[in-house]
């Protein structure tokens, strides 16, 4: 299992102390490849920080096709927070590989924000971010097609880790 983080992670956006808080109140779980977190419909029941591995989020087309929306690395947090009405999950994901997480429960996410005024700007502000960065790669989708999505996340990668320390198969890409 792979336990070195490939790159600048998603949450960046956190404080050392705010992604210490994080990690003490996380369930760690480790899972073998193709275990499923959640799926489609499924209520959400918190947050997943990966620390070793990798997870994939998916979406079902309506002809059943799997469309990869999301690959989390190790350093990566991932999931569905929703404060207000507890809507189901609208993506799946699962493992790609045998991967070590931690699951904090939506209860303790909702506890340690509500007590730790940092964290939970820093929350919004990551919160924020996921949420452009998938508005961004929805919009690639219906602008420029699957191969114009292609070169942009192929350069939105280039840009956000500069090297090659990620290796992406091919057929992760043709997802």
């Amino acid at each position: 299992m792979k336990a070195a983080i490939v790159g600048p992670a998603n949450t960046f956006c956190f404080s050392e102390a705010s992604l210490r808080l994080l990690r003490e109140n996380g369930e760690p779980a480790a899972l073998p490849e193709q275990s499923v977190l959640f799926r489609e419909g499924e209520r959400p029941t918190g947050l997943f920080f990966v620390l070793a591995g990798k997870v994939k989020e998916t979406l079902l087309s309506e002809d059943g096709r799997e469309i990869t929306l999301s690959l989390y690395y190790p350093g990566d947090l991932f999931g569905k927070f929703d404060p207000f009405d507890g809507a189901p999950h609208d993506t799946s994901a699962r493992t790609t590989e045998p991967t070590s997480l931690l699951w904090i429960r939506q209860e303790k996410l909702d506890g340690l924000l509500a007590c730790f005024g940092d964290l939970a700007v820093e929350f919004a502000r990551w919160s924020g971010y996921m949420n452009r960065l998938m508005r961004t790669k929805y919009r690639d989708a219906i602008l420029y097609g699957k191969t114009g999505a292609l070169c942009s996340a192929l350069i939105r990668l280039a840009n956000m880790h500069g090297a090659d320390r990620i290796r992406i198969t091919n057929a992760e890409l043709a997802d």
